[in-house]
């Protein structure tokens, strides 16, 4: 039997809300369904599917014919009768109790050669390289039968459902209570794999009823006036919280989240768990209708999801498949989802960010749930087949990396709100908020922060001087200028003049290098390219003589390859991109001598390598270094942060000029689109 989910495989993007407008205005459109038949190459074909006006789906097919037969190159066994079906099969139409699922409007045709944009480009992930075609462009609407028969379906099988019951936090300290009773030594260390087989499997074996019937929950129940008096009056309650974590790490420190979490909102909690509201006993196979309804539908019950973000090093939810379906059912159950560490790992956290080489960061780029890990094999290959009928591996892990991002920002605004933030940590915050885009947050941390060293020093200090460093930074950032130049010429007279030797002084020499980097930023939009070059040379000359003075350390090698790099982006400001060339490569070289490659500060790097080759028709070498920093900005910044967009929208640029060279050559047909000859007559 078909449920509602069915609607949302079919077109991803239509879910609950759809369908309720469907019952309301009796057929909603919710698409369109655009085609192009190459008229010169014979079975060519471009499909799209665009969805609520967001591209949900894009296939480009090269359909192969042998006599009446069509038949895609890769699965040359399944066969179309005509264009039409292979249509149908592609888009997943079908037929529910005689009313179709979606069906297609009026169809507009049109004849399009190669120079026209039609409109629809937008629909197009890549040129077809063809000189005209025949475009087939119709409405995608969704019927009301169909959507009444499947909400209805859906909406009884969630009233069927019981509400699944939660534990109350004054029952997660019992536990740990008894943890500590009976196991005094280890229980500490104690994962969730040893609290379930040291406590939870012996207290439930010998519960009445088959093997899924003896759970934790089920044993409270058994037993329940014992736990009123001892516990609380309601230890057992409908659950308000599903909770996700690793079970191969401490189950102390996992719990200590919960009752934090608890402490922080204004009604009493209720945790779903799965090591006390599943049977440890149990160790069956389950359907995959299981996975599809009963587990995600849990989830979308209960309405939230907490998952336990440990350790802050190497958070294990981002790398294992059942963590990773939690986080599936609570995009696809629209529900919300916190994300959480043990207290005394955020500071650790935040510190961490602030720098190039974070390494929550650096797992943002890590997270592939096609590599996800289970210790059930079964249960891995039922969680890929609901994602890959779903939402796609790459969609789940763009959402991933969304909300691991708005979990940073979030962990970084709860530092930033509190008062007696220490300078270091003050410091930490605010740079990370430089480093995500959020300026305005980290002017005023930085303002706070130079506020604060006044207050413990006297004003030739040299954290007087960092604070100094920090703000013009960020002037430079909101187009400030002339604020960023005083600043740093304010640091910089106060590091020149603190006198320093030793360890001491090595380590105002990279505030030094770091501050002349900055200067020469500012006073090259200043109209000043002489003197930004002066400040850009004298950086590089300090941070090689720091690298020489056996001042090897990562972050004295990073200094290094950001002032080398700065050194080529003046370069090419003076009209010397071939010169430039040579400083980023040399700056690559260093970041991945130390192992930096997927840090922001490289995709500063390879952006001004790729605008150095472009300038010199070296669009091969250019394509590649936008394509290296638009991964990187995509995966830290996310999809519409605007260094990203700007990143995106060169890269396309230099990819059209690169195939109307080759096209010029005789290397590649005509491109269908001609947009880029502005581009040639402008060098020529």
């Amino acid at each position: 039997m078909s449920s509602f989910s069915d609607l949302s495989y079919f077109v991803k993007g239509v879910g609950l809300r759809e369908a309720e407008k469907v019952l309301k205005q009796g057929c909603v459109r919710i698409g369109t369904f655009v085609v192009r038949e190459s008229t010169s190459r014979k079975g060519q074909l471009s499909l799209s599917l665009k969805v609520n006006n967001t591209e949900k789906g894009v296939a480009h097919y090269q359909i192969c014919t042998k006599g009446e037969r069509l038949y895609l190159p890769d699965n040359p066994r399944e066969e179309y009768r005509s264009i039409p079906d292979l249509i149908a099969k592609w888009a997943h139409l079908c037929k529910f109790d005689g009313g179709h699922w979606f069906h297609l409007g009026e169809r507009h045709e049109r004849q399009m050669s190669s120079g026209s944009k039609g409109g629809h480009d937008d629909l197009l992930a890549t040129d077809m390289s063809v000189p005209s075609y025949i475009e087939r462009k119709s409405e995608l609407y969704v019927s009301a039968k169909a959507a009444r028969q499947a909400l209805t379906i859906d909406l009884q099988m969630r009233e069927k459902m019981e509400h699944p019951l939660g534990v109350s936090i004054a029952l997660v300290k019992y536990i740990r209570a008894e943890l500590r009773r009976k196991f005094p030594d280890t229980y500490m260390t104690m994962t969730t794999t040893d609290v379930s087989s040291a406590l939870i499997l012996p207290l439930t074996a010998n519960i009445a009823g088959g093997s899924k019937q003896k759970s934790y929950v089920n044993y409270i129940k058994e037993n329940s006036t014992m736990f009123q008096n001892s516990v609380c009056t309601a230890p057992l309650q409908p659950a308000t919280i599903f909770v996700s974590h690793a079970w191969q790490y401490g189950f102390m420190a996992a719990s200590e989240v919960m009752i934090n979490y608890a402490t922080e909102q204004s009604t009493p909690q209720y945790f779903w768990l799965d090591l006390f509201s599943n049977s440890q006993h149990d160790t069956s196979q389950r359907p995959y209708e299981w996975w599809e309804t009963v587990f995600k539908t849990t989830i979308g019950k209960i309405g939230s999801v907490l998952l336990i973000m440990m350790p802050w090093n190497n958070p294990a939810p981002l790398k294992r498949a059942w963590c990773l379906f939690e986080i599936f059912c609570s995009i696809e159950e629209n529900t919300k989802l916190a994300l959480r560490l043990p207290e005394g790992q955020q500071d650790e956290l935040v510190s961490s960010l602030s720098t190039g080489d974070s390494i929550v960061l650096q797992h943002l780029g890590e997270i592939d749930a096609e590599r996800a890990e289970s210790s059930n094999e079964h249960d891995r290959q039922m969680i890929f087949k609901l994602i890959r009928d779903n939402i796609g591996f790459d969609g789940i892990n763009d959402k991933v990396k969304e909300h691991i991002r708005n979990w940073i920002i979030e962990t970084a605004e709860f530092h930033a709100s509190k008062v007696d933030l220490g300078l270091e940590l003050l410091t930490a915050v605010a740079k990370l908020f430089q480093r995500l885009g959020k300026i305005e947050l980290s002017r005023s941390l930085y303002e706070r922060r130079l506020q604060q060293a006044r207050l413990r020093f006297c004003e030739g200090h040299p954290m007087i001087g960092q604070a100094w460093a920090n703000l013009g930074a960020i002037y430079y950032e909101m187009k400030e200028y002339s604020k960023a130049v005083d600043s740093s010429k304010r640091a910089l007279r106060i590091f020149e003049g603190s006198g320093m030797t030793g360890d001491s002084m090595a380590e105002r020499e990279k505030d030094v290098a770091m501050t002349y980097m900055n200067l020469g930023h500012a006073l090259k939009r200043n109209g000043k390219p002489e003197r930004a070059k002066d400040c850009y040379e004298r950086a590089e000359c300090i941070a090689r003589k720091l690298c020489e003075g056996g001042r090897t350390s990562k972050e004295v090698r990073k200094i290094l390859a950001n002032t080398v790099s700065a050194v080529g982006v003046m370069l090419r400001h003076v009209g010397q991109s071939g010169a430039a060339i040579p400083k980023h490569r040399e700056a690559l070289g260093i970041k991945k001598g130390i192992d930096g490659m997927n840090e922001l500060s490289t995709a500063v790097i390879l952006y001004n390598l790729a605008l150095a080759y472009k300038d010199v028709d070296n669009y091969d070498e250019a394509v590649d270094a936008f394509k290296h920093a638009l991964d990187i900005r995509r995966t830290i910044l996310g999809q519409d942060n605007p260094e990203t967009l700007k990143t995106k929208q060169m890269l396309e640029e230099t990819r059209e000029l690169l195939e109307e060279l080759q096209y010029e050559a005789g290397i590649l047909p005509q491109p269908q689109q001609r947009r880029t000859r502005k581009y040639f007559s402008k060098k020529r």
